[in-house]
């Protein structure tokens, strides 16, 4: 049975590979995004979310994780 101690720590110092994205937000904006009340272009036109990628990543990545529109519309309403 594996165990929680015999599982490898964190390790300090620089990561071994430059990330192809990175998201910096507070979190209550990553709240927001999942509750579908803040939409990723006006978090960023607020400069609530930094966005640092390849622009391919970027539009891949968003592609992937953006709820549809109908989703945000509809998010916390639970009629």
């Amino acid at each position: 049975m594996l165990r929680q101690e015999d599982l490898p720590g964190p390790e300090k110092g620089p990561a071994p590979v430059k990330p192809g994205l990175r998201l910096t937000c507070a979190p209550d904006t990553f709240i927001a995004f999942g509750q579908g009340n803040i939409t990723v272009p006006a978090a960023v036109a607020s400069k609530r979310l930094i966005i640092e990628a390849e622009v391919e990543t970027d539009r891949r990545y968003f592609e992937l994780f953006t709820l549809p529109d109908d989703a945000v519309s509809s998010a916390g309403h639970h009629g």
